[in-house]
């Protein structure tokens, strides 16, 4: 058994625990300050690498937005050309099955000295020359019967002669029917 002996007075004690209180709380003051040291120069390099990150992000992102910019004008175009070409074939009427229509209702001793289309009227003004009254109303019978003609307007002077009769027709199209 080991036996201690304290021969220091009660004053001196008091100091000496006091001195070892303040230097254990002195260095774990110390010991604090070193950790909070270490974690602010972690959080320093942190701050600058994110900063660093951000700045590439940032000039990607600058250089991506040009170019998109780029593509989205000639995206622009290319819808404004598209649109165009659909409303032109929307638009669009096939006209040659309809003017075969036409030429087939003609019957042989009839010819057509002219055709006009007007499309924006929905009209078509046929001048010809018949050989009788009767093959001009066969002819404007004819016409009438074709699906896609909704009127046949003829004067009455294409009635006046019987033989050699030139004729005036103005048909009236519907176009829904195509």
């Amino acid at each position: 058994m080991i036996i201690t002996l304290n021969l220091l007075d009660t004053n001196r004690k008091k100091h000496y625990l006091r001195k070892r209180v303040f230097s254990t709380i002195g260095k774990s003051v110390e010991i604090f300050l070193f950790f909070v040291l270490i974690i602010g120069v972690a959080l320093s390099v942190a701050e600058y690498a994110l900063e660093e990150n951000f700045q590439v992000v940032t000039e990607q992102t600058t250089f991506i937005n040009k170019n998109v910019t780029g593509f989205n004008k000639d995206i622009d175009k290319a819808n404004k050309k598209l649109e165009k070409i659909d409303k032109v074939q929307k638009e669009y009427i096939a006209w040659s099955p309809l003017l075969m229509e036409i030429a087939n209702a003609v019957p042989s001793g009839v010819r057509v000295e002219s055709l006009i289309i007007d499309k924006k009227e929905s009209s078509l003004k046929i001048k010809g020359q018949a050989n009788t009254r009767d093959n001009f109303l066969i002819t404007k019978s004819n016409l009438e019967k074709i699906f896609f003609i909704s009127k046949v307007e003829s004067p009455i002077t294409n009635l006046l002669a019987k033989e050699n009769v030139s004729f005036d027709l103005t048909i009236t199209l519907d176009f829904s029917r195509l």
